[in-house]
């Protein structure tokens, strides 16, 4: 996915980022959180082309981090649900005889059905 990175963009994210860390360290109380949270605060005020690039940074990071969670999103989804679901159907239906619509035609063909089949 391509982003555009425009000024706007690009302080709408470290605003997001400050405010994530600070969730975080709400949470957490882990000081690293607060070292990142000054650390990318005084960036961002003194430097937009390393802003920019932090922010390029997080972005990979993030679709990177998207792919393997949609894999195993959709597997966790298939494994503890789809799969039981389907052995109980399995289980629990009733076993009828097979029925078919299917009829068989003892009939020896010709050369002559295959000219012209159209």
């Amino acid at each position: 996915m391509k982003v555009v990175l425009n000024k706007a963009k690009v302080w709408e994210t470290v605003a997001v980022m400050l405010f994530g860390f600070s969730v975080l360290y709400w949470f957490t109380q882990w000081n690293g959180f607060v070292f990142m949270n000054l650390t990318l605060g005084i960036i961002s005020l003194i430097s937009f082309p390393l802003t920019k690039r932090i922010v390029k940074a997080w972005y990979k990071t993030a679709e990177f981090l998207g792919g393997i969670t949609s894999k195993v999103l959709l597997s966790l989804v298939f494994f503890l649900f789809l799969i039981p679901v389907a052995l109980m159907y399995r289980i629990s239906r009733k076993r009828k005889k097979a029925y078919s619509n299917w009829q068989d035609r003892n009939h020896r063909f010709s050369v002559s059905e295959f000219e012209k089949v159209w």
